[in-house]
C-alpha cells in the first residue's frame, strides 16, 4: 500500500506544482492585460481632459448668445441708418420751388424733422428693451442657479 500511497501523494504533489504554475501564469497574463488596460484607459481619459468638451460647449453657448444679441442690436441700428441713406438719397434730389410750393417745403421740412425724432425714439427704445431682456436673462440664469442648489 505504501507504493500506492507514495504515487498517489508524488502525482499529487506534482499536480500542486502544476496548479501553483498554472496560478503564476494566470495572474501575469492577467497583470499584463490590466495593466495595458489600464494604460489605454489613461490615454483616453488624457485625450477626454485636453477635448474639454463640456467647457468649450458653455463657452462656446455663451458666445452665440453674445452674437444673437449683439445682432439685434445692431439690426435696430442698421434699420435706422437704411432710413437715414434713404432720407439723404431723397434729400439729394433737387426740388424746384414755385410760387405756392415754399408752404409745401415747410410743411415737408417738418414732416422730417418730425420723422427724424421718431427714429430716435425707436432706437431708444429699442435699446432699451435689449437691456431689458439682457437683465431677465441674468435673473433667470441667478433663479435657475438658486434651484439647482437647493
Amino acid at each position: 500500500m505504501t507504493g500506492t500511497n507514495d504515487a498517489r501523494s508524488s502525482s499529487w504533489v506534482r499536480a500542486r506544482r502544476l496548479a501553483g504554475r498554472v496560478r503564476r501564469r494566470l495572474r501575469r497574463r492577467r497583470h499584463d492585460e490590466l495593466g495595458a488596460l489600464r494604460e489605454s484607459v489613461e490615454s483616453l481619459q488624457r485625450r477626454l481632459d485636453d477635448l474639454d468638451v463640456a467647457e468649450r460647449f458653455d463657452r462656446q453657448h455663451h458666445r452665440i448668445g453674445v452674437l444673437e444679441r449683439e445682432v439685434v442690436r445692431i439690426g435696430t441700428q442698421v434699420a435706422a441708418i437704411e432710413v437715414r441713406l434713404e432720407d439723404r438719397r431723397q434729400a439729394a434730389r433737387p426740388i424746384e420751388v414755385g410760387d405756392g410750393d415754399t408752404e409745401a417745403l415747410a410743411v415737408l421740412a417738418e414732416v422730417r424733422r418730425e420723422h427724424q425724432r421718431v427714429r430716435a425714439r425707436i432706437s431708444a427704445a429699442a435699446r432699451y428693451e435689449e437691456r431689458l431682456r439682457q437683465v431677465e436673462e441674468q435673473l433667470n440664469a441667478l433663479d435657475a442657479a438658486a434651484l439647482s442648489e437647493k
